[in-house]
Parts: structure tokens; C-alpha cells; sequence
């Protein structure tokens, strides 16, 4: 969105009106996905400014996973571990959540498949780039949970 490139903040109501919009398109409509993710980015954008979500540029490692053997980065976020400050990059390096709870991180994905259970995510930044799917994303659940939320607490319980 413009924007968010220009850091400026439309009035709330104006946003909230062309949420309300894009939501009531079908998914058909050509740009709808790019749209979708264009709007959940700049949700995060606004959450920042409010101290809600944490600034990307400050959050560069990725999140680990501790286990018996160690600590892990194979693909999983899994077991009733907590996340902080990291970034998850949910189907590239990541595409295996179950049952983890990630607060103050980066959320990044980019339109491929990942398997999301039971997880929990508090005061996270979302970056969506679908550049390698605008048509529709492996995960369109994720986008429309993501769209109708304000990013400050939201959970996925679904597989996908």
C-alpha cells in the first residue's frame, strides 16, 4: 500500500472501510490475493507505529527450537514452547507449527504450504509477499483469519 511505503496512517475508518471492502470480494477477483496480503501488511505497519508489534529491522534471528538433542531450526515449532523476539518464516524455513505460542516476532510467508495447529501469535508483525502466488496461496484460510483480525492476539487452530 502506499501508504505504508510513505509510513503515513489512514484514518481508521477509511481502513476499516476498505477491509470491509476487499473481505466482501470474491477471492476470484483478480489482485484479491495481493490485495489481501497488501492490507494484513499494512495492519502490522499501524500495529508498529502503536508499539504492538515489533519492528522488523530490529528482529533478525530466526526462532530456534530446543529439543533432547539440542537446539533445532528443521522446519517444526512444535510442543507447548514459547517464542520471542525471532523471526518465523512459516513455509520456507518453517512448515510445521503445533501448539507454539509466538509473541513480539516477525511472521513472514510468502503464498506456499504449511501445516498450522493450535498456535498463538501476540503482538506479531506479518509480512505477506505472494509474488510467487497472486492467484491463491496454498494457505488462503491463513490470509482471511489474518484480514478479519487485528494481528494483536491470533490463533490458528485449523491443520491446512
Amino acid at each position: 500500500m502506499k501508504a505504508e511505503k510513505q509510513r503515513q496512517k489512514l484514518p481508521l475508518l477509511k481502513f476499516a472501510a476498505y477491509r470491509k471492502d476487499v473481505e466482501a470480494l470474491p477471492p476470484s477477483t483478480t489482485d484479491y490475493w495481493t490485495t489481501v496480503a497488501a492490507i494484513i501488511n499494512y495492519q502490522s505497519f499501524l500495529n508498529q507505529l502503536e508499539n504492538k508489534a515489533p519492528d522488523p529491522s530490529t528482529v533478525a534471528r530466526p526462532c530456534l527450537f530446543v529439543t533432547a538433542g539440542g537446539i533445532s531450526n528443521n522446519n517444526t515449532l512444535e510442543g507447548t514452547s514459547r517464542f520471542s523476539r525471532c523471526i518465523v518464516d512459516l513455509d520456507t524455513t518453517t512448515n510445521f507449527v503445533d501448539s507454539a505460542v509466538i509473541r513480539d516476532s516477525v511472521v513472514r510467508y510468502h503464498g506456499g504450504a504449511v501445516t498450522i495447529r493450535h498456535a498463538i501469535f501476540i503482538n506479531c508483525a506479518f509480512i505477506l509477499d505472494l509474488k510467487d502466488f497472486p492467484q491463491k496461496p496454498a494457505r488462503p484460510d491463513l490470509l482471511r483469519d489474518l484480514l478479519a483480525s487485528d494481528q494483536i492476539y491470533f490463533t490458528l487452530p485449523s491443520a491446512g
